[in-house]
């Protein structure tokens, strides 16, 4: 293993325990430059739309902690009025049978063509006053090229408020187009997986 990867999961596991401390604090919001961004540049404009969310599946976890994350970023995109970035789960596989990720841009991507990288800290998605802070930093970046990513295991109660998108992503995949499966046997399948 490389120094720099090394480094790179002490680096992250320094903030994840950061930030498994101060989550509860009342200064928490206050560890991220997004935070002190917003209380230098106001903006009262709505959101121009050009910017994404994303959240960043779990590489660590199974499969249906991965789809909690990704259907998090994807609810919390639309809640915040902004499009939806892709990040790959840790086995492609999984996404080519669900149908994650076709269609939509990726992180990687956008990052590519000059979007920047703002992380965001974890919010109560019930408590309103962390859900406005959420906002107003967000519109704090307005005519910014910027990718908004969600903490590490930002938390969505209701995940089934993404779920027609659920089920038209995996009924249009290309995976259907090539399987002989029908639907109910794919149901069947995928506890083997």
């Amino acid at each position: 293993m490389r120094i720099s990867t090394i480094l790179i999961k002490i680096r992250d596991r320094l903030w994840s325990a950061i930030v498994k401390f101060s989550r509860t604090k009342k200064y928490y919001p206050k560890l991220y430059k997004c935070y002190w961004h917003m209380q230098i540049f106001h903006s009262r404009r709505q959101n121009d739309n050009h910017n994404f969310y994303t959240a960043v599946p779990n590489q660590g976890a199974g499969i249906g902690h991965q789809i909690s994350n990704w259907i998090a970023g994807y609810w919390f995109a639309r809640q915040f009025g902004l499009q939806f970035a892709h990040i790959p789960f840790s086995n492609s596989s999984w996404e080519h049978l669900l149908g994650f990720g076709e269609d939509e841009q990726t992180f990687e991507e956008l990052l590519a063509v000059g979007y920047k990288k703002v992380k965001l800290p974890l919010f109560d998605e019930n408590d309103l006053e962390a859900f406005d802070l959420q906002k107003r930093i967000i519109q704090s970046y307005n005519g910014q090229k910027v990718v908004f990513v969600a903490e590490q295991d930002q938390f969505y109660q209701n995940q089934f408020g993404v779920i027609t998108d659920i089920q038209k992503k995996f009924y249009a995949s290309k995976a259907r187009k090539k399987s002989n499966y029908s639907s109910e046997q794919i149901i069947l399948i995928l506890p083997f997986m």
